[in-house]
């Protein structure tokens, strides 16, 4: 796997407000090993340094003036970090600061060519503390760093995130046993380091293997789970009960499991945010009133996030004005006021789930030369058959229900496998590959193009490559 630690030193706080990028410093990890390839460059902002700026980082206007400007180095630097997982310590920050950068060159945003680990996140998960704090706790050196530069505090970040991320960094099994003494003329023999080979399975081979586990699936009578078999019992939708009242809670909870739904359960917005980051629900139960932030406000931000925007929510709230209803329904799909009725409320939640339903509602979706019936799970090509296994179905399925996008890896992951798999993006090359296999002879892989540096899209229209 490769990663790039990045850091960036910028004139100001606020790239909407048109500060600029001075420095990028980027350090290249493959399979968590560090491998000497930087990338590192100051550049020319166009603009005068702050004095407030300057304090952090040292770089003068004057010891820019001769360097190169962004859009100098902009195509080797995404070269560079093309398809790799960037790790960043607040990284809204440098993220937003180099796609501002990208967009004045009429670039593609960076989530456009690879994947963003946010450090800062992960450490306010684990225990809060700045890199400096994080440096300390993690045993890294950092005495060096006088002043912010870019390299250098991606060279230590990279540190901290190997740190952060290793788990067991020791095989010794004394458990705090007492140092035995050594005999007269004993000597201690250290044992020179090797290093473990590890032999990874190439990306062909991974989605071979997937390929072979949802053939299995299927003959096991999982359909419904790995290829939308019809006939198949459905799996249970999971819900998400946001409910500081643990009465009503533990109600709830139990009339849905009664009614066939998987339950998670939160008492407040901190946990409800954790069970989100790890896996999205197929619909989030939601009270109003909460400790600390409401869950109106809550509601808003899922809103607001490209991740959560289409997670059905419905209200369930002791508040029942009809301003209170239309502030409700401005961010939730469904309102519900107490007291309730269980049955109306089961019968709520199954209908907008069914407003939600991807495959199973979509009728016969025509593209092209291509035919896609969702509900027999057939796929025609000027009018011979095509034969798609299950992932290839739903990856063709989401291009042509959104035609003419362009989806980058990160999306279709998310989207097509689901945002709790964890999967190399290049698993996606391999399914598009097959998918152009199997549409070849009927003339239609011309609609699945590649868009170089952005991702995949699906068009109909002619004499486009």
């Amino acid at each position: 796997m490769r990663q790039i630690v990045l850091d960036t030193e910028t004139t100001g706080l606020e790239w909407a407000k048109g500060e600029r990028v001075v420095e990028i410093g980027c350090v290249e990890m493959v399979n968590r090993t560090l491998t000497g390839n930087d990338f590192h460059e100051y550049l020319n902002p166009e603009r005068l340094m702050s004095a407030d700026a300057e304090r952090v980082h040292g770089l003068s206007s004057e010891f820019l003036a001769d360097k190169p400007k962004f859009a100098e180095v902009a195509e080797r630097f995404v070269d560079y970090v093309r398809g790799a997982e960037l790790v960043i310590h607040n990284a809204p920050f440098d993220v937003g600061f180099l796609n501002a950068e990208l967009a004045r060159c009429s670039m593609a945003p960076l989530d456009a060519i690879c994947t963003v680990v946010d450090t800062l996140k992960m450490a306010r998960q684990m225990f809060p503390g700045k890199l400096d704090a994080l440096c300390e706790r993690y045993e890294v050196n950092n005495a060096h760093r006088t002043l912010h530069g870019a390299l250098l505090d991606a060279r230590i970040l990279a540190d901290v995130y190997l740190a952060m991320t290793r788990g067991q960094d020791s095989l010794d099994m004394d458990f705090g046993a007492p140092e035995v003494a050594l005999p007269a003329g004993g000597e201690v023999l250290t044992a020179a380091p090797c290093a473990v080979r590890v032999l990874r399975a190439s990306e062909e081979e991974l989605a071979a293997h997937r390929a072979y586990l949802e053939q299995m699936g299927c003959a096991a009578g999982w359909s419904s789970v790995c290829c939308g078999g019809k006939g198949a019992m459905p799996m249970a939708a999971r819900i998400l009960v946001l409910e500081d009242e643990a009465a009503i809670q533990e109600l709830i909870a139990v009339n849905l499991l009664r009614a066939g739904f998987a339950v998670e359960r939160a008492a407040d917005v901190p946990a409800a945010r954790r069970a989100l980051d790890a896996r999205l629900p197929d619909l989030l139960l939601l009270d109003w009133m909460l400790p600390g932030e409401s869950g109106i406000a809550f509601a808003r931000q899922l809103r607001a996030s490209a991740r959560t925007r289409h997670l059905p929510i419905i209200m369930l709230t002791a508040r029942g004005t009809e301003e209170d209803r239309v502030c409700g329904l401005e961010c939730a799909d469904d309102y519900v006021t107490k007291p309730f009725s269980t049955r109306e409320l089961l019968a709520r939640i199954k209908a907008v789930l069914r407003r939600g339903a991807p495959l199973a509602a979509q009728e016969t979706v025509r593209a092209g030369i291509v035919t896609l019936d969702a509900a027999t799970h057939r796929v025609q090509a000027a009018g011979q058959p095509v034969t798609l296994g299950p992932t290839e179905f739903r990856l063709l399925h989401f291009l042509m229900t959104h035609p003419e996008r362009v989806h980058s890896r990160a999306q279709l992951l998310d989207q097509v496998w689901g945002d709790h798999v964890f999967v190399e993006e290049r698993t996606v090359d391999v399914h598009i590959r097959r998918l152009r296999s199997a549409l070849e002879p009927s003339g239609g892989a011309r609609h699945i193009q590649t868009v170089r540096g952005a991702g995949y899209r699906f068009s109909a229209r002619e004499g486009e490559a």
